[in-house]
């Protein structure tokens, strides 16, 4: 788990809870939740087929979970990789055996040890370097594109909530239901694109 955006994400939302001075259940509307949330995803998925939603959940988890490797830990086990190979007289098994920190380097060289072609091997690298990159291109694109409907949901949730209290104006006691879906689904949708998804299409970037 990645700890330091787990906190940030965390530390952010706590920071908001206790500037409601301790009142953070008055801060909760089901309605609201339903419209700005709801609402959100499933005009996503709206857009989305099946397969580009579950990818796209998959690697938020894998962003979430992982962290990529450093340039310097990659050139350092290359450069690792080539001693053993030089100077190892069993560095196929050795190679085969050892615990790689980089994915694509360890499927890389266990490829080369079982004697694939350079050529096959160059190819089918390339070919998951460019599938990776449009998984995480994808990956940005549908949680970028929630980013920007979040708002967006928010603002229609605010111009329900006040049809809801116009039509009750007569009532003063039905009036507040239609204030707390007005001015909740304006804050959730300003913390759903800017403190959640914001910062996950930023990592998903950083990744990609």
């Amino acid at each position: 788990m990645d700890i330091v955006s787990l906190t940030g994400v965390i530390g952010a939302l706590l920071l908001i809870a206790v500037a409601t001075g301790g009142q953070f259940l008055q801060f909760f509307d089901l309605p609201a939740v339903m419209i700005v949330f709801g609402g959100t995803f499933l005009c996503v998925l709206a857009k989305s087929s099946v397969a580009e939603f579950k990818a796209a959940y998959a690697t938020a988890r894998e962003v979430l979970t992982s962290q990529p490797t450093r340039l310097q830990d990659m050139i350092d086990e290359l450069v690792e990789v080539g001693r053993v190979a030089r100077y190892d007289d069993r560095w196929m098994v050795t190679l085969e055996d050892r615990d790689y920190k980089d994915r694509f380097i360890a499927k890389a060289v266990r490829m080369w040890v079982d004697g694939i072609d350079h050529a096959l091997l160059k190819d089918a690298m390339l070919r998951e370097i460019t599938e990776m990159k449009i998984r995480y291109e994808q990956a940005r694109d549908f949680f970028g594109y929630a980013q920007e409907l979040a708002p967006g949901m928010g603002m229609i949730g605010t111009l329900v909530g006040l049809v809801l209290m116009m039509g009750s104006v007569n009532d003063p006691r039905t009036i507040g239901p239609g204030m707390a879906v007005a001015l909740l689904t304006t804050l959730y949708g300003a913390v759903l694109a800017n403190v959640v998804l914001g910062p996950l299409v930023q990592k998903i970037s950083g990744h990609g």
